[in-house]
């Protein structure tokens, strides 16, 4: 401060400047002389001061509060309806307050009475107040105007607008001196804000007279709370004496504190505004404090978000609290009602944003404002020595108390403006404000628990305070979900989940076994206002389901659940005609399951056995499944409660379900047998740890009854009892039942199923899986009790799974598959699968095999090969080998192709077996192997003998001459016989062939038919025939013959009539190497010599230089002439046998008629017999071949 009273230099304009005017911009600086005019004329005599009253009969000032008002009053009262009284004060102001013109011309009708009262004479005497009327709305106006040209600095700066503006720029840069500049707009604005004080109904005219003015106001204020730094004099420490200076700092106090009495009249104008448009919504209120508000919030801030409380706090040392302790005791004291008017203003907005939704946004300036206001007062101590310092807390609280009231009110009308978004940041303020009101004044938790029991008022205040907040919030929740818009629904059940997890964590998961007040209170808030049966009701909404399992699981673990609840959610399951609705209670019931106790959980297992089978879907399936295994392991955890056996509800469930599934007509069968699949897999689990043996006999007894009955539940009862049965052995199962009548009794039932099935469902798959019941079950009385299956049974059995009364080949092939795996399961001599395999197979019609007896057939031989290892151990060498009588009849039989084929390959190779297991030295010379043969060549005489017959005609050879007429089935069988046999011989030879590549049969190609010529060396080589490679092998040769020679010698060796030969990495030239010896090419100094055959080249037929035949080649060819005289069969079987000659070198008979002219030519080449003639051409070329060896020499062929 200079000492003509102006501001320092740093805040004037520099000479010969000035800041910029303008006369529309500062009508300050445009009516001054009208105003000193107006002034001039208002004084008479001495007086040079005046102070005006407004005096309004509609707004007068805020009234104090009652007696008796205060947290004490609400714990007996309960809480106010704070929006009522806004309401009467709205409608009031609506009906009685004047309609103010604006014009300045004159005074329009029902202006409010002004009085003028001359304060002060011009020498500071004071005498008794005159009292002038004033009647027009100018004379405030002219006050105004009169006041700002007292605003500081305004003469220096020509106008109040540029005056803020340097001001402004003096708060965050300029030099502060002494603090006088802020005791100077301390005083200003007090003094204002106490001469327009009786001018309510002329603020708003007076505000936007001035409007740059007043929008700017706030920005001094903006720009002291960015200051870093202050003057050394403006905040003093302690002298060197230790005796404090007086300092300014009251002047920063005084200057935020006015600024807070200054907001709290503009929010006042605002709530007169919107008060005045209530029913004009086409205009968009022009409000005036959402500035101020935004700043004042700033005050409010803890030093680390406020650069100068941190600023204060850390260089001066200063106790910034004490001066938001008394900016809030002015913003709140009577004479401002800052909270109050805030409270009154939300409503207000909210009113008119029913009707005008973009309004809405202008609550949040008041609501940051009360929640800083709110978090303040938490964390503060405020003394009540110097004002009652309960009034901002509890003014804090009524703004709460207002708001919510309003959220309460649009939630149950649903009002669009409460957006969803709207509402959750609305929760979650409201939350911080009166979280941080209680923490101020914990009494006050009272006022929000009316119906609080006396055992909860035993308990602790904080306990208390928690309490009065989750009930408030469990409340909002409740109106959310029970009476909000959809979103606004899903919102209050997710928030509602939230807040009872976060109890449930801190009350019940680490808290004491007793109940904790808190969530048994909210517990039995969820039941009294029936919020269970609202959410997972029949008329609830999937969305709201599936959400709610925190809920009804907060029930739970609250031990507050009961059967009450279980039958409501039921009842939603069993009459819902919604599948989505039946699906959001299942992943409800799934999330809460774990939580049950194990009588809660046997109750909706008992819920289920009352269920419809058509609600039985995959989900429901899944439902049940997690129901089970949380019902087992509650027993497990609980099981000598409990008793030791589980109890009976989830058998009866499981039994249900089988029982049920299959004799409902309504299911589909991939419906059903996924039911089915099911229970069987629940039953066979819960049968390890249950049911008592009462219990199990029960089952029995109900089972057997419906199989007695024929019962279409019979099926389902069947795999009830094959489930049993696997642990009910053979040693305890005739504890239960009677073993022979229950086999007479499963085996009968089977025939009728067969017999009833047949004509019309024979491939329906219900039937197939029917069947697959029934045959499982008989398996384990094959298995465990095949005595008691007499011949009678045993045949009836036969006819009806396998013969003439089976339903079709699926069939057949079910039940060889169920006799194979009862003859693998059975380890000791079973009497009816004996019976099966010696006396019924073998006069089962050859159509009625199937594809099924070949793992029978497979199961027999390794049955029987385990049997003979335990019985002749001492003597291992057989006649035959097991199962071979078997396979002799499936592959000479069957007429199936495939069937007839595989046995006779299973027949081959369980003699070549047989041979390996005697560890004979030579296996194709043993007894078996020889018995192979001559049962092959044997079976093919003597069915081309009958082919013969049947074909001829020829008499039967009695006395009574009869020619035999065969039927088809005579003939076809004959001719199966001879091929089958012919093949099973073919294949026998080829691999005893493949497994003793060794053997003379195998080792093809002579020697050289030269002589060694030197010395003899050995010659490794391998053959290449495109992608076939043989072995290497190695070759013994002289030194001295010559290359040509040794070509000819492979050509015999690898059957190639022409090819290139590649030794050490090069291509032998055959032109250039003819002439030279083995000596002179070092090939036995080579390594591996690659033989390659020229693609296009012949080959040589392999068996033309054989040489020598096996003992079993040898025991085929002494029946070559029984074998020549097949020749000679039709065309077919001659063929056949033509092939299998032909891989035996020629017989030396044949080769002596042909080779050497021993018989005459129209006996070897017959027309009459082509393959006897093909037979003697193929002799024929193995002499030719020979001669032209020998006597042409070394050359290729």
């Amino acid at each position: 401060m200079s000492a003509d009273g102006k501001l320092s230099t740093q805040l004037r304009p520099e000479p010969g400047k000035h800041l910029p005017q303008s006369e529309e911009s500062d009508p300050l600086h445009e009516d001054a002389e009208a105003q000193y005019t107006v002034c001039a004329k208002s004084i008479s005599g001495t007086p040079t001061k005046v102070t005006i009253n407004v005096r309004d009969p509609a707004l007068s000032s805020s009234p104090p509060l009652p007696a008796g008002t205060g947290p004490h009053f609400f714990r007996r009262e309960g809480f106010p309806d704070t929006s009522s009284s806004f309401e009467e004060q709205r409608s009031q102001h609506i009906s009685s307050s004047p309609q103010v013109e604006t014009t300045v011309s004159s005074s329009p009708p029902g202006t409010p009475e002004i009085e003028i009262a001359e304060l002060e004479d011009i020498d500071g005497h004071y005498g008794p107040t005159v009292w002038r009327t004033s009647g027009s709305m100018m004379d405030f106006l002219d006050l105004q105007h009169h006041l700002l040209r007292q605003f500081p600095y305004c003469d220096t700066y020509a106008n109040p607008v540029h005056a803020i503006a340097a001001i402004s720029n003096a708060m965050t840069h300029g030099g502060l001196g002494d603090g006088q500049l802020l005791h100077k707009l301390a005083m200003w604005i007090e003094d204002y804000l106490r001469q327009t004080k009786h001018a309510a109904s002329q603020w708003f005219n007076m505000v936007t007279e001035q409007r740059d003015f007043w929008e700017k106001v706030p920005n001094i204020v903006t720009e002291l709370v960015r200051r870093r730094q202050f003057e050394e004099k403006f905040f003093r420490s302690i002298d060197l004496d230790g005796e404090p200076y007086e300092d300014n700092r009251q002047y920063l106090e005084d200057f935020l504190c006015a600024y807070a009495a200054l907001t709290a009249r503009m929010v006042h104008i605002d709530c007169q505004t919107l008060i005045e448009n209530a029913e004009d919504l086409a205009v968009t209120p022009d409000l005036v404090s959402p500035n101020y508000l935004r700043v004042l919030q700033f005050l409010f801030c803890s030093p680390r978000d406020l650069p100068l409380w941190k600023m204060l706090n850390n260089t001066y040392n200063y106790s910034f609290l004490l001066t938001i302790e008394s900016i809030l005791n002015r913003f709140t004291h009577p004479s401002s009602s800052g909270l109050r008017h805030m409270s009154q203003y939300v409503d207000l907005i909210l009113d008119r944003s029913q009707s005008q939704p973009t309004t809405v946004t202008d609550i949040w300036q008041p609501i940051n404002t009360t929640s800083r206001i709110a978090h303040y007062l938490s964390k503060t101590n405020l003394q009540p020595s110097s004002i009652d310092m309960t009034a901002p807390t509890f003014q804090t609280f009524q703004f709460f108390r207002t708001l919510e009231v309003k959220i309460q009110k649009f939630i149950t009308k649903q009002v669009s403006s409460l957006s969803l978004e709207l509402t959750k940041a609305l929760l979650t303020e409201l939350t911080l404000i009166l979280n941080n009101v209680l923490g101020a004044d914990p009494s006050l938790a009272e006022a929000m628990l009316p119906t609080i029991t006396e055992l909860e008022q035993e308990t602790n205040l904080e306990d208390r305070v928690m309490l009065a907040q989750y009930s408030w919030r469990f409340s909002t929740c409740k109106n959310c979900i029970m009476k909000g818009r959809m979103e606004i629904r899903v919102f209050g059940i997710e928030t509602m989940q939230d807040d009872l997890v976060a109890v449930f964590q801190r009350y019940i998961s680490k808290g004491p076994k007793d109940l904790h007040m808190i969530p048994g209170y909210l517990s039995d808030a969820i039941l009294s206002s029936k919020l269970v049966d609202y959410l997972v009701g029949v008329d609830s909404h999937p969305q709201l389901i599936h959400r709610s399992k925190n809920i009804v699981g907060f029930l739970v673990v609250t031990h507050k659940y009961t059967e009450v609840a279980s039958d409501v959610i039921w009842k939603s399951v069993s009459s819902s005609q919604d599948s989505r609705t039946i699906d959001a209670i299942l992943e409800m019931l799934h999330g809460i399951l774990n939580l049950m106790d194990y009588g809660q959980l046997l109750y909706l297992c008992g819920k289920l056995n009352n269920l419809s089978m058509r609600y039985f879907d995959p989900r429901m399936i899944v439902h049940c499944k997690l129901l089970l295994e949380n019902l087992v392991r509650k027993w497990a955890d609980q099981g000598v409660s409990y008793g030791t056996k589980l109890d009976m509800p989830p058998y009866h469930l499981c039994l249900r379900l089988l029982r049920t599934a299959v004799s409902d007509p309504s299911l589909i069968p991939n419906r059903k047998r996924e039911i089915c699949q099911f229970a069987l897999e629940e039953l066979r689990n819960l049968t390890k740890i249950g049911p008592t043996d009462a219990d199990r006999a029960s089952i029995y007894e109900m089972c057997i009854d419906d199989i007695s009955k024929r019962s279409p539940m019979a099926s389902g009862s069947m795999a009830a009892i094959n489930v049993l049965l696997d642990q009910d052995t053979e040693d305890n199962i005739e504890r239960f039942v009677d073993v022979s009548t229950f086999t007479a009794l499963i085996i009968g039932e089977l025939a009728t199923f067969t017999e009833v099935e047949g004509p019309t469902n024979a491939s329906s798959p219900e039937v197939y899986d029917a069947l697959s019941v029934r045959l499982s079950l008989l398996q384990k009385i094959i298995i465990y009790a095949a005595d008691t299956i007499t011949p009678v049974l045993a045949h009836k059995f036969w006819e009806s799974m396998l013969g003439e009364y089976a339903l079709d080949d699926y069939a057949r092939d079910s039940a060889w598959g169920m006799l194979a795996r009862a003859l693998s399961s059975s380890h000791m001599k079973n009497s009816f699968l004996e019976l099966c395999v010696t006396e019924h197979l073998p006069q089962l019609k050859p159509c009625f095999f199937t594809s099924g007896v070949l793992s029978f057939a497979e199961k027999v031989v390794q049955h029987e090969t385990r049997s003979l290892r335990l019985t002749e151990t001492n003597q291992r060498i057989v006649s035959s080998p097991p199962g071979a009588e078997l396979l002799w009849h499936l592959a000479l039989v069957v007429p199936n192709p495939s069937i007839g084929s595989k046995a006779a390959s299973m027949l081959v190779k369980s003699y070549l077996n047989a041979s390996l297991a005697q560890g004979a030295e030579d296996p194709m010379g043993d007894d078996p192997n020889a018995r192979l043969v001559e049962r092959c060549i044997q079976q093919l005489i003597q069915a081309s003998t009958r082919l013969k017959k049947y074909s001829d005609g020829t008499s039967s050879g009695e006395e009574d001459s009869m020619v035999i007429i065969p039927s088809d089935d005579d003939v076809s069988a004959e001719k199966i016989c001879f091929a089958r046999s012919l093949s099973i011989l073919k294949e026998f030879m080829q691999e005893i062939r493949t497994r003793y590549p060794a053997s003379p049969a195998s080792a093809s190609i002579p020697q050289s038919p030269y002589s060694i010529n030197g010395d003899k060396v050995e010659i490794q080589y391998q053959g290449f025939n495109g992608s076939k490679i043989t072995a290497r092998r190695i070759v013994e040769f002289g030194n001295h013959s010559t290359y040509a020679d040794f070509v000819t010698l492979l050509t015999k060796l690898t059957g190639f009539s022409k090819f290139s030969l590649i030794a050490g990495g090069q291509r032998i030239d055959y032109a250039v190497a003819k002439d030279m010896t083995i000596e002179d090419l070092k090939l036995n100094q080579k390594g591996l010599l690659l033989v390659r055959k020229i693609p296009d080249a012949e080959a040589i037929p392999e068996q033309i230089f054989t040489a020598g035949l096996t003992p079993l080649e040898a025991e085929v060819m002494k029946h070559f002439h029984e074998l020549y005289e097949l020749l000679g069969m039709e065309e077919q079987q001659a063929k056949d046998v033509y092939d299998f000659l032909g891989t035996f070198p020629p017989h030396e008979d044949i080769t002596a008629m042909v080779c050497y002219g021993e018989s005459q030519t129209a006996l070897i080449f017959t027309h009459d017999e082509p393959y006897k003639t093909l037979y003697s051409v193929y002799a024929l070329r193995y002499c030719l071949a020979r001669q032209l060896q020998e006597v042409i020499g070394p050359s290729i062929l």
